[in-house]
Formats: C-alpha cells, structure tokens, sequence
C-alpha cells in the first residue's frame, strides 16, 4: 500500500514538473528578448553618446542580466560562440549574426545596425511574449491534470 502511494507520488510530480518546466522555458524566452532589447538600447546609447568601446559596456552592464543573456556576454568576451538551447536554430543564428556584426562599422553605421536588429529581436519579443501568453500556463496546467488523470487510472 504504502510502495503504491510512492509510486503514484512520484508519477504525480514527474508529470507535473514536465508540464512545467515546457511553461517556464516560454517565460525564460520572453525574458531573454526583453533583455537584449534593453542591452540593444544601453549599446545605442553608449555609441550615441558616450562612444564606449563595445567589450567596456558589456563588462559594465554584465550584471544588470539575469537570463542566458549574461552567460551569453560573458562568452562573448571571451570569444566563445555559443547556441542557446531556449532558441530556435533562427532566432540563435539572428543573435550570432548581431554580436558577430557589432563593431564593425562607424558609428553611424553601427547606429543603424542596433536598430535594425532592435526591430528583428522586437519581433521575437511580441511572439514569444504571445506564445508565453497562450502556451505558458497551458502546459503547465496540462501537467498536472494528466498528471492527476494518470494517478486516478493507476488507484
């Protein structure tokens, strides 16, 4: 009796945190874009303003990033390319193609390029906000109800 209730426990959780875990990785993406849309705008502003050399303002705004996006930076820095698993293969090579473009070009010309990519990850943004929007709770409520249905057909 006591190994069927374990049993059922244990399958309870694992369903649920399935389902919640496919919830919290929508939330993650959101919060991914909405931070590198910030740091597009902390950049734009540096070389606007401030003419800082691009490794000067990651370095200084680093910790201002809770998401990938710091690991991200930081391996930028140093010279480590990397693929972030929340992203599609897109999306991760859109996020290459700016960090690999920044620098490059006047000021003038790096201006625009922020802001073209600026408008590329706004997109992303708005979809993956959507989608965080729709899915996110779904699945995490479908976790527990098929969580739920599967104890109740093993009782």
């Amino acid at each position: 009796m006591m190994i069927k209730f374990v049993c059922l426990l244990v399958i309870f959780v694992g369903v649920s945190y399935i389902g919640i875990s496919l919830s919290i990785n929508y939330s993650k993406r959101e919060r991914f874009f909405n931070e590198l849309i910030s740091f597009c705008n902390v950049l734009f502003n540096n070389i606007k303003f401030n003419k800082s050399k691009l490794k000067v303002v990651i370095k200084e705004n680093l910790d201002n990033y809770k998401t990938e996006l710091k690991d991200y930076l930081q391996n930028y820095l140093e010279n480590k390319e990397v693929k972030i698993s929340l992203l599609t293969e897109y999306e991760n090579s859109k996020v290459n193609e700016f960090f690999v473009s920044i620098g490059k070009l006047d000021s003038f010309g790096e201006l625009n390029n922020i802001e073209n990519y600026k408008i590329i990850f706004n997109e992303f943004y708005e979809d993956c906000k959507l989608n965080n929007k729709k899915y996110g709770n779904l699945y995490s409520k479908l976790g527990v109800i098929f969580a739920l249905i599967l104890v109740i057909l093993f009782v």
